[in-house]
């Protein structure tokens, strides 16, 4: 059975806030799934042989998209970032008081189940900072599962990634473990590595139409999780979500010649020439000498005059472009 086709939404906004209420969207439905955020209080190193693996716990059942990891480089880096994703341990069938016991990570660890793996391009990392290296497939994890996110850098003969850490390890279920012989021996760490882990959504982009005003378009298959995300919102009108097609945005996504959109009757603003600056109403257009002949506004007598497109604006030119 193929996945549903995504859909697109507008959500009417407050003229002029689009783009904030486009940034509020995009950090809702982004959702973090886990994170270890804290000031960095130190970092190690990733390379060919240096690697490091940060153990969590799923708390729900949810598809990853993106992990996201606090990044530096210390040289010029020659080879990219591997980022590998694993399952390291079931939950058992039933959870008896009284029979928890310490766990042998490292033996879970060799014993991992590879589930996933992406890369990260060393030429998009220009400062420290947090960067997101994107799931190509999204990977189903599992609520009380224990998986890990191994940073390792193969071929890397050049310079070195840094993983930035918190010593406070406030994400307490997490366990970070490095190695420098390639995985032969591994040992726990008192610190977690700064990540985030996030869960896909239903949404695939968010557009904004400079050419339409007061709205911000979300392309998606599901409009329960689209109006939840908008809903509080600040500038977001409390109206039903708006379906729309692809051909009525794709109009918008090319600037039309301006002899495509002009009509008889349209406000123009003569913006070039003797007559700069005055105002007039078009009357008849010539398409072929691209030419528009114009009843001025402010003129005594109605006299028509003949101008060059290039000569004239659309007053309303937001209200001109929208069809």
């Amino acid at each position: 059975m193929s996945a549903p086709s995504n859909r697109y939404f507008a959500v009417k906004t407050t003229v002029g806030q689009e783009k904030n209420v486009a940034r509020l969207i995009e950090a809702r439905l982004a959702e973090v799934l886990v994170e270890e955020v804290a000031e960095p209080s130190g970092s190690t190193a990733v390379d060919d042989s240096n690697w490091v693996i940060q153990i969590f716990e799923s708390p729900k059942n949810v598809t990853v998209s993106t992990v996201s990891l606090y990044l530096d480089k210390e040289g010029e880096l020659t080879a990219p970032l591997r980022i590998e994703l694993y399952k390291i341990k079931e939950p058992p069938e039933e959870f008896t008081l009284g029979e928890e016991q310490e766990l042998d990570y490292v033996s879970l660890i060799r014993d991992a189940q590879l589930l996933t793996n992406a890369s990260y391009d060393p030429l998009l990392l220009d400062k420290p900072g947090w960067y997101d290296i994107r799931i190509p497939t999204g990977v189903e994890l599992r609520r009380y599962t224990v998986y890990g996110v191994m940073a390792k850098a193969p071929n890397l003969k050049q310079g070195r990634y840094m993983l930035h850490y918190t010593e406070n390890k406030l994400y307490v279920d997490g366990r970070a473990f490095t190695t420098s012989d390639a995985g032969v021996s591994w040992r726990e760490e008192a610190f977690n590595i700064l990540f985030k882990v996030k869960e896909s959504t239903d949404v695939a982009s968010i557009i904004i139409l400079p050419s339409v005003k007061g709205y911000v378009f979300i392309e998606g298959r599901g409009r329960e999780a689209i109006a939840a995300a908008v809903q509080g919102i600040r500038h977001v009108k409390n109206r039903p979500l708006i379906t729309v097609t692809l051909d009525e945005i794709a109009e918008h996504l090319v600037e039309k010649p301006l002899i495509d959109v002009l009509t008889v009757g349209q406000m123009v603003e003569i913006v070039s020439g003797p007559l700069r600056g005055l105002m007039g109403k078009i009357i008849r257009i010539d398409r072929s000498k691209r030419e528009v002949t114009l009843e001025l506004t402010e003129s005594t007598y109605q006299l028509p005059i003949s101008v060059s497109v290039d000569s004239v604006r659309i007053l309303d030119e937001v209200k001109s472009r929208r069809t």
